[in-house]
């Protein structure tokens, strides 16, 4: 059994990505062991589901939460910003996750980790976390183990 972790969220749908996607309103956003998941607030269907390898950096402000996906993901290429008081409990449930599959990989590079490679100079930002597995082949081995 998967475990996960459920935040509400709001979207405004003001965004390019947003309008693609058809999202504007309040979404729950469940953080599970290999994805994150965008739910219906009444009956929690899946709406759209970002495995982890294709999160290319994810992270949060103040008030909002957001992550950029890859083109491989359903959703296709962009950024999805998501108003939330849940930001930093979401991106703390996401890194305990990516630590756990890249445990069972063998890594041993922690999110930010490396000096400056994979992370971002924080100006405007409380954190931003980056993805660093992000070449095709170390993605496709991350993904096989998981399943």
């Amino acid at each position: 059994m998967e475990n996960q972790s459920l935040f509400r969220i709001n979207i405004k749908g003001n965004e390019k990505t947003h309008k693609r996607c058809h999202l504007k309103g309040v979404y729950n956003i469940a953080v599970k062991d290999t994805s994150l998941c965008l739910c219906d607030v009444k009956s929690n269907r899946v709406i759209y589901e970002w495995p982890y390898i294709h999160i290319r950096n994810y992270g949060k402000t103040h008030n909002n939460f957001y992550f950029e996906a890859g083109r491989t993901s359903l959703s296709g290429e962009g950024v999805f910003n998501m108003e939330t008081a849940d930001g930093s409990s979401i991106v703390k449930s996401m890194v305990e996750k990516i630590e756990k599959i890249k445990a069972a990989k063998g890594c041993k590079q922690k999110p930010g980790d490396g000096g400056d490679k994979g992370r971002v100079q924080e100006k405007a930002l409380d954190h931003l976390y980056v993805n660093t597995d992000t070449t095709r082949y170390e993605n496709e081995v991350l993904y096989d183990i998981v399943d």
